[in-house]
């Protein structure tokens, strides 16, 4: 990866993260802080990563068109919010059946957070209708889910090292997208829906 997509990655990242921070604090003042019921913090959770699924959206694209050897830019990562309802939809869907999947037995939430990981990369890169994005991922993970959970571990030993080092993130972070998107495109391949033609033009 170049160190101009290496930093457009780590902008992206970064923004993402203080929106996550931003909006966890402005609902959590709403809900309290110290007092929040189960259902309370579902919500938080779910309205915290719906402000970021398009973000999300964009930081994937960026990685999935730079695997392909495509041009990418700053723009382009920041260019999927007129994309926020089905995005935040499809996510909403896939964070509570995860958060219930932890909920009743932590298996179970680590499968769904696995097998549904590609619903919002389905979304925005081929524009499928919501109930198609769930169930495409389930379909496309299942049938390698063995190599898919490999590197999903994998990735979060990464993640884990870089974090902890402080300064190991500013690689890990570019890394782990790039190998996200290259997942991707070994499961389901690569077709361009409307969504991703109009990130082009």
């Amino acid at each position: 990866m170049s160190s101009g997509v290496r930093a457009i990655v780590l902008i992206t990242s970064v923004v993402m993260v203080l929106l996550a921070m931003l909006v966890t604090g402005v609902f959590g003042l709403m809900f309290g802080l110290q007092e929040q019921t189960l259902f309370e913090r579902l919500i938080l959770q779910c309205l915290t990563a719906a402000a970021v699924y398009p973000i999300w959206a964009g930081l994937f694209m960026v990685a999935l068109r730079h695997s392909t050897g495509q041009p990418v830019d700053l723009n382009m990562a920041f260019s999927y919010f007129p994309m926020f309802v089905p995005l935040a939809i499809v996510g909403i869907i896939q964070s509570l059946a995860t958060s219930i999947g932890m909920l009743l037995l932590v298996l179970p939430g680590v499968y769904l957070a696995i097998a549904l990981s590609l619903a919002i990369p389905l979304k925005v890169e081929r524009d499928l209708p919501i109930g198609d994005c769930l169930m495409t991922s389930l379909k496309l993970v299942n049938a390698k889910f063995v190599n898919v959970f490999l590197i999903a571990v994998i990735a979060s030993l990464a993640g884990f090292v870089g974090f902890v080092t402080l300064i190991g993130w500013i690689w890990t972070v570019p890394w782990m997208a790039m190998m996200f998107a290259i997942t991707y495109r070994q499961l389901a391949g690569l077709n361009p829906g409307p969504a991703a033609a109009s990130a082009i033009d």
